[in-house]
């Protein structure tokens, strides 16, 4: 569900928006329509179920709509802890727009794991071969966002303070602020698209000290002390499975009693917390985050002599520690570049120095780079290597240090180290495993970091990096990894295109050089000019095929699709390299008013402790080619410096007027939103 932001004043009702969608374009020669759209459950996988029995005539795209919630809250401190609470875990969080009047401030949340591409063109697709590697983009965005919303559905059950700005109270009696957001019914929601289940209620530590000490009090009381006339304690035979044990004698049947009716009286809470707290081991695709730990190598600080290096395996790292011809610690990775051999094998310390007995490189001990020449030796060899290499190569550096007392060598690994470097494997052959693990991740409060959510279409680039970074939207464009080297080969953007083509022609003019010349060396030279004839058929036929390949991709979009997908990377190009002149050149384009540009250019401002971070609401970029009122209305949504810039080149005198106004209000309401002063933000 989608509403018009300039249109509307503030929301009346909670959208919640995660889903996977894949839309059918009925029509090639007009402004699209839709038609069927395959629309999965909540924690429902992507595998391309259902597209191979739709019309293969036209095309399909695959949409990945992020988590959208809008809240309308009743007072100002409300919303501000609600957008605290939500910073933690989603990304972008902010107030959206607000009637004092009434009491209606409204807070938008949004994810920023959005995918909207083509998969398939007219009568074929485009990831046949690479359906795999598809299917893995797209479901790690789905997890990342389910346990981000699982996350923050915990943050809202964590305290008492997140009732007030969740249910109306019957107190309050009726108002205009609205329908506002049901808590049961939230949390019902999100709890069905959570991926864990909830933490079992641990036995409280009242009890288990009551019983702890019920036991010591009553032991001594039941302990039978032996008298003259008791028989002395009995050693029982116990056989079992055909052989005798002995057991010691037992101090008291009461003792062992009071303990058994403690663990029985435990266990009703414990029984029912490890039941709760059964869980099979799932596999899991969220990012191996680093583990730094001080551990033991089992050397002594005498153990090592000036000059001597030994290697050793810690925490799944190879790690080479040795000491300098002046007595000083130093552990490096065992592995030397280019090939990996161990350092423990054939190498020296010079100094301060490392030198590798494969190639010669010369490594500083404590900062890893190499120095001086590249694979000087062997001769010759090792210059081939370094030329197949391409560039010099550092070696790893661990934080290393002598116990004070013990003396024991202790050096800081990453614990997690080989699971990060062994990921990408595992992930590859457990891709079918079922089930889901935790995936929250909280997001750290940097306020310098940009995430950039960008709408562009077809002829605008995307980096392979871009594309699978968290938190970062791709809309109406191919991800280069997809567009580039997984579909056709071909890059749609004009530098992509142009790296590509001179990467191949490359390779393969040296192939047709070498082939030429073999064959010219065999057959002297009656055979060069068909050679050289059918090597330029050669290039001029694939530099062809990849013209067609392009124009195809092209011609997926509709000539107002196309116009909108250019003058969208117009914008984007304009905005990133605030070029004024060009932004306004496009604002003033022929793109008709109704084709609302989705630009989003949203910073991060997840401090808590900051105020004015709390009114920044999240800065949407909803430019319209419309100035009017158009105009107005993104001054009073979006942050003032951004929009202002912006409407300062592009909009009329009756827009400025209303954006100076706002601007004092705006500046009104900071001030009463830092001292916490609610009537004086009315």
């Amino acid at each position: 569900m989608s509403h018009d932001p300039v249109e509307e004043a503030f929301f009346e009702r909670t959208v919640i928006a995660v889903k996977l969608t894949v839309v059918i374009i009925m029509s090639a020669s007009s402004m699209p329509s839709l038609g069927t759209i395959v629309q999965l459950h909540a924690e429902e996988f992507f595998n391309f179920r259902g597209l191979d029995k739709e019309d293969a005539q036209e095309p399909v795209w695959l949409s990945v709509q992020a988590f959208i919630l809008h809240v309308c809250c009743r007072q100002l401190r409300a919303a501000k802890q609600l957008i605290n609470k939500a910073s933690k875990h989603l990304e972008f969080a902010g107030l959206y727009s607000w009637r004092a009047a009434g009491g209606k401030f409204m807070v938008e949340i949004q994810g920023g794991e959005h995918l909207e591409f083509p998969v398939s063109c007219r009568d074929r697709s485009l990831f046949e071969a690479e359906r795999r590697w598809l299917c893995e983009v797209v479901n790690h965005r789905l997890q990342r966002n389910w346990g981000r919303m699982a996350g923050f559905l915990r943050e809202l059950r964590a305290g008492p303070e997140a009732e007030p700005f969740l249910r109306t109270s019957e107190a309050d009696g009726p108002s205009s602020a609205g329908a506002v957001v049901d808590h049961a019914a939230l949390a019902a929601t999100l709890c069905r698209l959570s991926c864990c289940e909830a933490a079992p209620p641990p036995v409280t530590m009242a009890r288990a000290s009551v019983m702890a000490a019920a036991a010591m009090l009553f032991a001594p009381l039941c302990f039978v002390a032996p008298g003259p006339f008791q028989v002395a304690p009995v050693m029982r035979q116990a056989r079992s499975s055909g052989s005798g044990r002995q057991q010691a004698p037992a101090m008291s049947a009461a003792l062992c009693l009071t303990a058994a009716m403690g663990a029985a009286f435990l266990k009703k809470d414990m029984g029912k917390a490890m039941q709760a707290s059964k869980t099979t081991r799932r596999y899991t695709t969220q990012t191996i985050v680093p583990s730094l730990q001080w551990l033991k190598t089992g050397l002594r600080g005498n153990d090592l002599q000036p000059g001597e290096l030994k290697a050793y395996g810690i925490a799944g790292c190879d790690v080479c520690v040795g000491k300098t011809q002046d007595g000083k610690l130093f552990a490096v990775g065992d592995k030397a570049p280019p090939t990996g051999t161990s350092l423990s094998v054939g190498a020296e310390v010079q100094g301060s120095k490392i030198l590798d007995g494969q190639f010669g490189n010369v490594f500083d001990c404590f900062t890893g780079q190499p120095e001086g020449d590249w694979c000087p030796s062997p001769p010759g060899i090792g210059k081939f290597v370094a030329w197949f290499i391409g560039r010099k190569e550092a070696l790893p550096t661990f934080e290393i240090r002598e116990a004070f007392l013990s003396g024991d060598i202790e050096v800081m690994v990453d614990t997690n180290a080989k699971a990060a470097y062994e990921s990408w494997y595992w992930k590859g052959l457990l891709d079918d495993s079922q089930g889901l693990a935790e995936l929250d991740q909280e997001r750290p409060s940097d306020t310098s970091q940009q995430d950039v959510c960008f709408g562009s279409g077809l002829a605008f680039g995307v980096s392979p990096a871009l594309a699978a970074q968290p938190g970062v939207a791709v809309v109406g464009c191919l991800p280069a990894e997809l567009r580039a080297t997984q579909v056709c080969g071909v890059s749609t953007s004009a530098a992509d295109m142009l790296t590509n083509i001179a990467s191949s022609i490359v390779v393969r003019m040296l192939f047709i050089v070498f082939i030429t010349t073999a064959i010219m060396i065999c057959f002297k030279g009656w055979v060069g000019p068909p050679i050289r004839a059918l090597s330029s058929w050669a290039l001029l036929e694939w530099t062809g095929r990849l013209r067609e390949k392009e124009e195809l991709i092209r011609s997926m979009a509709t000539r107002e699709q196309q116009a909108r997908i250019n003058a969208e990377a117009r914008l984007l190009e304009a905005i990133v390299d605030n070029d004024i002149e060009a932004l306004a050149a496009v604002l003033h384009g022929d793109v008709p008013a109704k084709d609302l540009l989705r630009l989003r250019v949203k910073p991060t401002y997840n401090d808590p402790a900051d105020d004015t971070a709390f009114y920044h609401s999240v800065a949407s970029f909803g430019l319209s080619f419309a100035l009017g009122e158009n105009a107005a209305q993104l001054a009073m949504r979006n942050d003032c410096e951004d929009v202002g810039t912006c409407l300062q080149a592009a909009a009329d005198s009756d827009g400025r007027e209303i954006l100076e106004s706002r601007l004092a209000a705006e500046a009104e309401l900071l001030a009463a939103i830092r001292s916490d002063n609610a009537d004086q933000a009315g």
